[in-house]
């Protein structure tokens, strides 16, 4: 299990919160996107930088647009091909 410390992740902590590798956070930690604080060894990031961080760099989705089976059904027709008889 991840330790949060108070206010803090660790690394492993921001990985399963972001759904991301440990690998993809040092990658965030060395460009420098997250900031951190070094704690008896240990690298922290605060909850507050992380969410400031996910706002700023990550995009929202956009919902799918549902179409109508109607709307599919004239879409997806294939014109009949007239053949020889």
């Amino acid at each position: 299990m991840p330790e949060v410390i108070d206010e803090y992740f660790d690394k492993r902590g921001v990985a399963n919160h972001c759904h991301v590798s440990v690998f993809t956070v040092d990658k965030w930690l060395t460009k420098k996107l997250l900031p951190r604080t070094w704690a008896g060894g240990r690298v922290l990031i605060s909850k507050a930088d992380l969410q400031a961080f996910l706002v700023r760099e990550v995009p929202v989705r956009k919902q799918p647009t549902v179409r109508k089976r109607a709307e599919t059904a004239k879409s997806t027709k294939v014109p009949k091909v007239a053949t020889k008889a």
